[in-house]
């Protein structure tokens, strides 16, 4: 029989045990990313280890964690996966590979059946042109119709509206007007895709009535840059968008982009003093070739976007186009590393956690990406710093970059560069 004090002394003991078996499992996890500079939120970089269990970050930490997998992230910067505001769902090795873990799919040729990928996170918009009912203009029953079928179309799940705004001003009253109060009925943003604008004095009235539009409506505007329209973008409108505080705007981080056009907006381009090259010879676009390749915006302007509020990455997805392949890789290649224009923490939230302010409300699911702490999806991009670099140029559009060396989502690897791979 034993004495008391060797009960007491067997108990503690195995209450240690317990108690150490409870330690060790809670802090084991299905996957642990160790050694990595991680990104916050709150804007630190720091080496720590973050432990993923069940698809979200159970822990982030100085401390050592353990776990099923464990991925050594030493000399890789670690972010959150980032979001793209108009990409395409169908090309997702494009979007993995340039460290997208969330597509809002929102646009021309974006379809409700694209809504959710099988491994990469999509929200589908609402094409309105797609909606226009085949009665003239002119009939009664037109834009009623049109309302109707707008509504449907949201009703199937669709979290934004996308309209191509027309060149006429009567026009563009009257359809912005209808857009506004179908998307406050609804609750869901309106994308609008400006056309080509004749003169600045009308772009400037454009992004007005947008303004105005959005304030007396309650309604979020996000103005998506186009390919027919990125020129628009002069940097003497940002104070202009920046005046209406549910004003948004899109921006790819190119200062060039092709064009297929003729001479009535290649006079339009001239008057606004784009630059315009050849796209075979890089040479000075004078003889109006097919396909060249238009200056619109300068790094100056781009970094403004990075840093502004009211702005974020969006790919637009056009077909054969570098922007498709190396828009985030391309950003922080370019103004990050090289330039050192922006910060990395200033480059990551305008790709990460930008987004998720806007859409939130509308995307609940969102709410929970964009950051790397505790609670949040497990939405992580391991960056290597020395090698990050965008190889696709608009003659070789689908070159591949390298750099991104592991793409994470929901605490699954969806992408892992071959020589990270275990």
């Amino acid at each position: 029989m034993w004495s008391r004090s060797t009960r007491w002394m067997v108990v503690i003991g195995l209450a240690g045990v317990l108690g150490g078996l409870l330690w060790v499992m809670w802090h084991y996890h299905e996957v642990v990313i160790q050694n990595g500079k991680v990104i916050r939120h709150n804007g630190t970089i720091d080496t720590l280890a973050i432990g993923i269990r069940r698809g979200t970050i159970h822990d982030i930490t100085h401390r050592t964690l353990w776990g099923h997998r464990v991925m050594d992230a030493t000399g890789h910067m670690v972010a959150p996966g980032f979001i793209d505001v108009g990409g395409n769902p169908r090309r997702a090795s494009f979007a993995w590979r340039d460290g997208v873990t969330t597509v809002l799919a929102i646009g021309p040729a974006n379809s409700l059946a694209d809504k959710r990928h099988p491994s990469l996170t999509v929200w589908a918009g609402v094409d309105t042109d797609d909606c226009r009912p085949t009665l003239p203009r002119h009939d009664g029953q037109y834009v009623r119709r049109w309302a109707l079928a707008i509504g449907m179309r949201l009703q199937q799940g669709g979290i934004a509206m996308h309209w191509t705004m027309p060149v006429d001003p009567p026009m563009i009253t009257s359809e912005l007007a209808m857009m506004l109060a179908v998307a406050k009925r609804y609750h869901v943003p309106l994308v609008v895709s400006v056309p080509m604008i004749d003169t600045e004095t009308k772009g400037e009235w454009v992004i007005q009535a947008l303004g105005r539009g959005s304030q007396a409506s309650g309604v979020m505007v996000v103005i998506r840059q186009w390919p027919t329209s990125a020129h628009v973008w002069t940097s003497k409108w940002h104070p202009l968008v920046q005046k209406w505080p549910l004003l948004r705007w899109t921006f790819s981080p190119y200062t060039a982009d092709i064009r297929r056009w003729g001479d009535y907006p290649l006079a339009t381009l001239r008057q606004v003093g784009t630059r315009m090259v050849s796209m075979a010879t890089g040479d000075d676009d004078g003889n109006h070739p097919t396909d060249r390749i238009v200056f619109v915006t300068t790094q100056r302007q781009i970094q403004q976007a990075i840093l502004d509020p009211q702005a974020c990455v969006g790919r637009d997805a056009t077909t054969r186009h570098p922007r498709e392949v190396a828009s985030f890789t391309r950003l922080i290649r370019r103004w990050v590393v090289d330039g050192k224009m922006v910060t990395w923490v200033e480059a990551i939230q305008c790709m990460s956690e930008r987004p998720v302010k806007w859409w939130g409300e509308v995307v609940p699911e969102l709410q929970k990406k964009g950051r790397l702490a505790k609670g949040f999806d497990a939405d992580v991009v391991m960056i290597d710093p020395l090698a990050i670099e965008d190889w696709a140029t608009y003659q070789v559009p689908e070159a591949i970059g390298q750099g991104v060396t592991m793409v994470m989502i929901g605490g699954k690897v969806v992408w892992q560069a071959a020589d990270q791979a275990p």
